[in-house]
């Protein structure tokens, strides 16, 4: 697939719709994030397999359009995949607006990009909160011990799997 290929389907969205696209995948990392903090260095691990799946995209070349536009995107502008960084007081907060931030990018999919390509964008969310939750074992001190992903991420993860799999429908 060429780049106009990868750019037209950019054509069916508006800046700012685009733009919420590009972020559903660190808002899904986020949304499970969220639901068990990490400490700095678990953060930073976290943040790192998000990256890397993101990277990982486009080393890989999709033959999707709309993902193929995503790794265009991820490769030559990649702070716009970054969630706002609005001031939040609580994690709930961080929680609500991650998850928000999921479904608008998922109405946007569902509405105007072809089916396979909507499945496919449901892939890669899942596949960066699952990324993120495996990223850094919590409940150990110095990251020794704990689990790999606890009770929170795990219902972050159904959660989000049950969003992703009404979607569809």
């Amino acid at each position: 697939m060429n780049i106009a290929e990868r750019q037209s389907i950019k054509e069916q969205f508006s800046e700012s719709e685009w733009s919420d696209i590009l972020k559903g995948p660190n808002c899904a990392a986020l949304y499970v994030m969220s639901a068990s903090p990490s400490g700095a260095l678990g953060l930073r691990a976290e943040t790192r397999a998000v990256n890397d799946i993101l990277v990982n995209l486009v080393r890989n070349n999709p033959d999707s359009a709309l993902l193929g536009a995503l790794a265009l995107d991820y490769h030559y502008a990649p702070e716009a995949a970054a969630p706002a960084q609005e001031a939040v007081s609580h994690v709930a907060e961080v929680s609500g607006a991650a998850l928000a931030g999921v479904r608008q990018a998922l109405l946007l999919v569902d509405s105007r990009a072809s089916s396979q390509d909507a499945q496919e964008y449901r892939q890669l969310l899942l596949q960066t909160a699952i990324g993120a939750a495996k990223a850094s074992a919590q409940g150990g001190i110095l990251g020794l011990g704990g689990v790999q992903v606890d009770s929170d991420e795990r219902r972050a993860l159904r959660e989000l799997e049950e969003l992703l799999a009404t979607s569809a429908e």
